[in-house]
This record gives structure tokens, sequence and C-alpha cells, in this order.
């Protein structure tokens, strides 16, 4: 497993961990990083559904390893870490790292708690660990690595930790731990803290006070910038078919027209649109997607036909870009089309108008990839995002009830 390779910096770390085979190592780490179509990814576990992804991006000349919090809830997985040339963290502590890794609950790739410390150990750093750290970190290493001085290399790797190096964490509201790592969104300033840490890696929070609901990602919109105007609307040119499209931001007079257009619907979990049997339900949506707009945490746009005239037609479908910043290297996508504008060729022309403007608007400040994700029951998102250049690149495992079938992960570069 490449897990503490990384972490191997400076000459004594690199002997430690592969002594006389150092260039037999390197020939194996060329081989495990060399582009293939399906890319490795474990998950770890948690208290109460949540789960660690670890996925290992084979990507050609730009290979990398990211550590996505998610749970069956939330609309989106949440990026702890990120260990490559744009390294992102830390996200875990030493106390949240120990508690992942002792949690063996079922729906992880493995229950040995040595293999889970080792498999997150990229994602954590902190300036003060406690004086049982380097026995801890040892016997991992003596169980699954087989080195020669473990406890030597446990020292060694925990004064150096990897690309960035100790950050200092503190104790913030309701017990939630945060750092100030320069490379780190688990930070005070932004306070994305209440969506990072699941009950099974917070500590209780101080004189009895009750955990804020802050585990769903729909119900947490933490600022992170200044967010884009609600006046802001994007259109895809008409083909000799179809008419020309509008984009904006939704309002709550497509209510109506929201729940209409998904009459016939199925409501089983091979879809990707939310089911909308009411005007109650979908005014809450339409609400929750402005909400998140005003906050910067998701930009989700109305697909509507244009009339000859260029005014607004009927409703067709939905886009929305989640979690996108300046900054921030990774967003993701999301869509549906209205039952009765499917198979009409609207997904993959709002989704490509989309994802022009995401990159254009985010990645001269960092952005270089966007993610698609779908369950494998839902082969028309794979036809949808291969039409729009997001190639295939991992199967993310099941997470029942909620996701009883794998899913389908596909990426597209900004660079092409």
């Amino acid at each position: 497993m490449p897990e503490v390779s990384s972490w191997a910096r400076g000459e004594e770390a690199e002997e430690l961990l592969f002594g006389a085979a150092h260039d037999a190592a390197g020939d194996f780490q060329r081989r495990l990083w060399a582009a293939r179509a399906e890319w490795p990814a474990f998950t770890v576990a948690l208290a109460a559904d949540h789960r660690i992804h670890v996925v290992y991006r084979t990507i050609a000349d730009d290979p990398g390893t990211d550590y996505l919090l998610h749970h069956p809830d939330w609309d989106r997985a949440e990026l702890l870490a990120r260990d490559d040339g744009h390294f992102m963290g830390p996200g875990l502590s030493w106390p949240e790292l120990v508690r992942a890794a002792d949690q063996a609950l079922p729906g992880g790739s493995t229950a040995d708690p040595h293999a889970r410390l080792l498999l997150l150990l990229p994602a954590f750093g902190g300036d003060e660990v406690p004086a049982d750290s380097v026995g801890r970190l040892a016997a991992a290493l003596r169980a699954r690595r087989g080195v020669r001085h473990p406890e030597r290399l446990a020292t060694a790797l925990l004064a150096a930790q990897g690309a960035p190096g100790p950050a200092r964490w503190t104790t913030a509201g309701h017990g939630f731990r945060v750092n100030e790592g320069e490379y780190s969104w688990h930070i005070q300033g932004i306070c994305r803290t209440l969506r990072l840490q699941p009950p099974g890696l917070v500590e209780s929070p101080p004189d009895g006070e009750p955990i804020v609901d802050g585990m769903n990602s729909n119900s947490t919109d933490t600022p992170t910038e200044a967010p884009l105007p609600l006046t802001l609307t994007l259109r895809a040119d008409a083909t000799p078919t179809p008419p020309a499209l509008l984009l904006r931001p939704w309002r709550e007079e497509d209510t109506a027209a929201l729940v209409e257009g998904h009459r016939g619907a199925p409501t089983d979990a091979s879809v990707s649109a939310p089911a909308m049997r009411t005007e109650a339900e979908g005014l809450r949506w339409v609400r929750h997607q402005r909400k998140s707009w005003t906050t910067g945490a998701r930009y989700a746009f109305a697909v509507l036909e244009t009339e000859r005239d260029g005014g607004e037609g009927r409703l067709l479908g939905h886009v929305v870009l989640k979690d996108a910043a300046h900054g921030r290297p990774t967003a993701e996508v999301g869509y549906w089309t209205a039952v009765p504008a499917r198979g009409q060729g609207i997904a993959p022309r709002a989704l490509e108008t989309l994802t022009t403007w995401a990159f254009t608007t985010f990645a001269p400040t960092g952005l270089t990839h966007l993610q698609l994700l779908h369950q494998v029951t839902n082969p028309a998102s794979c036809r949808v995002a291969e039409k729009t250049g997001y190639a295939f690149t991992a199967i993310v495992p099941a997470s029942p009830p909620d996701y009883p079938a794998d899913g389908h992960l596909h990426v597209r570069r900004a660079d092409g």
C-alpha cells in the first residue's frame, strides 16, 4: 500500500522505510501510479453511517490521493485533504485519526486498525501529538509494513509530517477541532467543521451542550467567500432541432413547473432528480437552492427553453456546481432533466454550458478538475458524462441503504 510513502520526506525516513530496496520501491510506485481506467479506492467506515473514501487518482502527469468524507444524506462528499502537487490539508488531528482507525465498523474496506491508521495517515497533521503516538504508529508499521526499525521510522514520520508539516489545532464551539494550517479547509476562518466532523470523530461538547445538527450538507451553508450574484445567467445556442437554453438561478415562481416536471418520475435510487410530490416540497427545495447560492455553497441553475423573442419558456431541467471556491482545485457538478424533456439532448448541452462557465470562472484561481458522480444503475448519466467529456475514472463502493448500488466517478480536467 502506498499510504505512508509520501510522508517519507528526508534521507532518514526514506532509508528506514525503503532500506536497500529504494530503487525497487521507486519502480513499484511508478507502476502503481501509472494511468489506468479505474482508480483504486478504499473506504473507512465511521459512526452514524459516515465514510472516509481514499481515492488514488492515477492521472498521467498528475497523480494524487483524495481523502473524502461522505454520508448518504449529503448531496456531495467533502474534501478533507489532498496529497499531490497541490496539497490540501491537514484534514485530521491525531485524536481524530486514532478514532477513525479504531472504529472497526462494517462497510469499510478493512477492519484492521493498523491498516486504517496508515491509510489515513497522510491526511494527519498536528504540532502536538501524545506521548504514545510513536508507539501506536510503530505498531502499525511493524504489523503492516514489516520495517526493521519501526520506532525510529515512526519518530521520523511524526517529526516531518509530510507536505503540510505540523499544524496547530484548537477546540472551537461545540467541541469541534479546527486547525490553522496554511493549506487546510479544516480551519476556523472558513468554519467548515460542522460538516467535516461526524459524531465518530468529534469530542463531546463542553458542559453537555448539544451538537449542532450540521451533518447534512443540505443544512449547512457556511460562506467561504463573496457569492456570485443571483442575477447571473448562462445561455446555450439553439441547434437545428432543440431550442436555445437559458440557465439562471432558481426562483420561487418556478415551484409549480418544478413539481409538474417531476410527475411520473421514478422515486428509486437509480435517478438523481429529487422527489417532488407537492408544491410544499418543491418550494422547500427551491428555497434551499437560493440559500446555498447566497452562501457560495452551490450554484444551482434552472434550465429553461428560450422563446423566439428571447423570453423564458418551459422548464427543462437543472444543473448545479457544488463546492466551488477560488483556490480550490476540485468541484462537483450535478444535473437532472424534467420528465417531459428527457431524450431531447437537454442534459449534455446544459452540462457543457455549466462546465465551460465553471472553468472560466474558477480555473484562473485554481480549479483543475470537475467531478460527476452517479450510481451504476443510472446508465443515462454515464452517456451524458461521456458526451460532455467527463471520463470514467473510478467505481465508488455502495453505501446501503441510501446508496444500495456502486457509483461511477467521472472527471473532466480544465486542460482538456
